[in-house]
């Protein structure tokens, strides 16, 4: 543009077409550029001269310059590191630029990225401790017990800081004045909002920390990437986990707007997405601004109900969830996410962490503590992960314990193995029972109440008394495990395990006609939110319904163990006010963290069966 001024106002001006030559642009561009330009506001901005042997103050000609180097580079700090005096001669030479001050015309280059934010760090590495991470709170568009909920958050976890991603700012380009209340905040900005937020510190809507301490596009919280991603929009529903490896390699905390989780499809190391949620509540563009370049002072307001496109994001603004994330970092760089909704509570705005409900108003102890956990396939389960799931429920005294199926590997009964191979099976059943008895009477000290729910392993006995009717009175779970005696509930075959607003469900069973893309979307559509689903081996969430990890091992002789997104894990559920807060917890090389509290295996040996004697017993009435 300057280029462009200079020579076509220049003694005599140059033709369209030399212009078009110089800038290797077309001739139709440049002369739609010059006739359509508001040459006079441009020339009081950019401070642009009568011409190339017109006289202008150094300070004035440098500034000039400085902004001419940074459009040579696109901004790019490292590309201008790289510029010496004679590359920009060469490139300055046709404006009838002959000479200048190089040092001061980098040094003002800089100073002006600095303005716009390019020069903050990208990538910071922070240490260990409890971290918070938030997402997209829009300025005005949440609310201050939101912020309170934050604040009793972070002293109740002792947090080192909170993290905020995505949108911070709203559509008039303002942020919260709330967020000065509170401490350790680190802004991960979006490029597009970098100079309106460093511009929002320097006005006093953010304190002189969180203005230095806002960072650009991305962090790290040990070896956990905290950042921004553009790739899904807002008002979409697109899935967390349709985000390529080619874009995030490692596991990553994204903005989304939604409280998602998705485990990905890995060769070694476990991959994770997760998002926290928003802040703000469900809004869209309430008007659209257009100024009238003409004379720079009209503003032309559309007003939203006008456009179709606006009138859907009044539907898909319900996709947005709130929520956050809980990130406890080590020493050596693992990392632990524990996700959270943000719900409305007697209390006000609510969230949960471990036994505990934090609302806006302080701390309170859950109504009701639920544990759950599925898949164990005994007798190939993973003692490690039971002596974890163990002493987490010594820990967090759950009033109900909830085995969500496939309790039982049933090797023996597995007719798709006797598909195979007829009904020669090198495998005890005898055995394999009494390790499931065993590993039962030990779980069932978990929590007063228990509850056992089929799956579709279980169903290998209904199977195989289907081909033998005369033993369909012994062929079930009830009987080969004596359940009664144990004292344990059962929930049966393909049935719904439902407990206040909450559904649990095995996952075997086929959703005919439902719609998705994909299995936790056809759980929502036919469940509805607040649905805990098993059988998948892997953790995730997606609008409100939650898929549990396994308790098994991760070679069940069936699966592809190097190839797979199977991860260990289980849940709890604290409610408040009728409200269920779920929670996933994801064991990565057999450890975890949560609260105050480190977990590693203790004494697995304890989930191996010692000798027994097996024998049938009746009981007879008289």
């Amino acid at each position: 543009m300057i280029t462009l001024w200079t020579m076509r106002t220049s003694k005599p001006p140059k033709s369209f077409e030399e212009i078009a030559n110089a800038l290797s642009r077309s001739v139709v561009s440049i002369e739609r550029c010059w006739q359509e330009t508001n040459w006079t506001d441009f020339v009081v901005r950019h401070a642009v001269s009568d011409g190339p042997n017109a006289k202008l103050a150094a300070p004035v000609f440098e500034k000039r310059l400085a902004l001419y180097v940074l459009d040579l580079v696109r901004g790019n700090p490292e590309r201008l590191g790289e510029l010496d005096k004679r590359t920009v001669l060469d490139k300055v030479k046709h404006i009838g630029v002959s000479d200048f001050n190089f040092t001061n015309i980098m040094q003002l280059a800089r100073e002006e990225l600095a303005a716009v934010g390019s020069l903050r760090p990208e990538g910071h590495r922070f240490g260990p401790g409890t971290y918070i991470v938030v997402g997209d709170s829009h300025g005005k568009h949440t609310r201050r017990g939101i912020f309170a909920l934050l604040q009793v958050l972070q002293n109740h976890l002792n947090a080192k800081g909170i993290i905020h991603i995505g949108h911070m700012l709203d559509d008039d380009n303002d942020v919260s004045y709330c967020w000065k209340d509170l401490q350790n905040v680190t802004v991960v900005a979006k490029n597009i909002e970098l100079r309106l937020l460093i511009e929002a510190g320097h006005n006093g809507k953010l304190t002189p920390k969180q203005t230095e301490n806002i960072q650009r596009n991305y962090i790290y919280l040990g070896n956990l990437m905290v950042g921004n991603q553009e790739i899904i929009q807002d008002y979409t529903l697109s899935p967390l986990g349709s985000l390529p490896r080619l874009f995030f390699e490692k596991s990553a905390i994204l903005n989304l707007h939604r409280h998602e989780l998705d485990t990905r499809t890995t060769c070694g190391e476990e991959t994770q997405l997760f998002s926290p949620g928003c802040l703000c509540k469900g809004h869209i563009i309430k008007t659209i601004k257009q100024i009238n370049f003409k004379d720079q002072t009209s503003v032309k307001v559309a007003y939203h109900d006008g456009f179709i496109k606006y009138q859907k994001m009044q539907h898909q603004i319900n996709g947005w969830e709130n929520g956050l994330c809980i990130v406890h970092v080590a020493k050596d760089g693992s990392f632990d996410v524990i996700q959270s909704r943000i719900h409305r509570t007697s209390k006000g705005y609510s969230c949960s962490y471990f036994d505990k409900i934090i609302t806006e108003a302080g701390v309170e102890d859950p109504q009701e503590k639920i544990f759950f956990s599925a898949d164990v396939h005994c007798d190939l389960h993973d003692a490690e992960v039971l002596d974890l799931q163990e002493q987490f429920c010594n820990l967090y005294k759950p009033a109900r314990s909830i085995d969500i199926g496939d309790l039982m590997n049933n090797k023996g009964f597995n007719h798709h193995i006797v598909e195979q191979s007829g009904f020669a099976i090198p495998h005890s059943v005898i055995n394999e029972l009494a390790q499931t008895r065993w590993l039962l009477e030990r779980r069932a000290k978990w929590a007063p109440k228990n509850t056992l729910m089929f799956g579709n392993h279980e169903r290998f006995l209904k199977d195989m008394a289907q081909r033998m009717p005369q033993f369909a009175e012994m062929f079930t779970p009830s009987f080969l495990l004596d359940l009664e005696s144990i004292g344990i509930s059962i929930v049966d075959f393909k049935r719904t395990l439902r407990h206040g607003q909450m559904n649990f469900v095995h996952g075997d069973v086929r959703m005919i006609g439902s719609r998705g893309g994909n299995k936790i979307d056809k759980i929502f559509n036919t469940y509805g939110a607040n649905t805990i689903s098993a059988h998948s081996h892997y953790p995730a969430t997606r609008l409100g319904c939650y898929l549990v990890g396994l308790t098994g091992q991760m070679d069940q002789e069936y699966n592809e163990v190097e190839t797979s997104r199977w991860m260990h894990g289980f849940g709890y559920v604290n409610v408040f006010d009728g409200i269920p807060f779920i929670g996933l917890v994801h064991i990565r090389g057999k450890k975890f963290r949560i609260g105050d509290h480190s977990f590693t295996p203790k004494n697995p040996s304890n989930w191996d069966a010692p000798q027994f004697k097996a024998s049938i017993a009746f009981e007879f009435k008289k």
